[in-house]
């Protein structure tokens, strides 16, 4: 499961030849070729979620960088959040991510009924990607 984006501060719109566009922020956050993409000098990189039920669990799973299977040059070419911070109703912690794009569990610190709100997610600090310094999340899940 996920979360709901509730809204971002920045994300990338790309316009493709046959001039229809994407906009690199899911409605839903998943694996898929949709992921959330800021750019690296944007002034704020926050996105804002709701857990589809309250947080029971602590536990919040990153999949950091551009993940797609039929593209994986994509994930080194694209920058990836090194350091973030995560911000709920009674307080926040900055967390730094490993460079790989193996899921990451991120505990916060457990505090009873602490996670029943919106969720921030702020990228603070990115590993450059080797041609673009566009950066990437390609997933945000919880543990239910």
């Amino acid at each position: 499961r996920g979360f709901d984006v509730i809204k971002a501060d920045s994300f990338l719109t790309e316009s493709l030849k046959n001039g229809k566009e994407i906009k690199y922020l899911p409605s839903v956050t998943s694996i898929s070729n949709n992921p959330w993409a800021v750019k690296n000098n944007s002034a704020k990189k926050i996105i804002y979620l709701e857990p589809y039920s309250s947080l029971h669990d602590n536990k919040i799973i990153i999949s950091n960088g551009f993940i797609c299977v039929d593209k994986p040059y994509l994930y080194d070419q694209n920058s990836r959040a090194k350091k973030i911070k995560i911000t709920w109703n009674s307080g926040s912690k900055e967390f730094e991510l490993q460079d790989t794009p193996n899921f990451q569990i991120i505990t916060l610190p457990c505090e009873e009924d602490a996670y029943d709100g919106i969720l921030q997610i702020e990228i603070m600090d990115a590993y450059l990607g080797s041609k673009y310094t566009d950066i990437v999340i390609s997933g945000i899940y919880y543990i239910e």
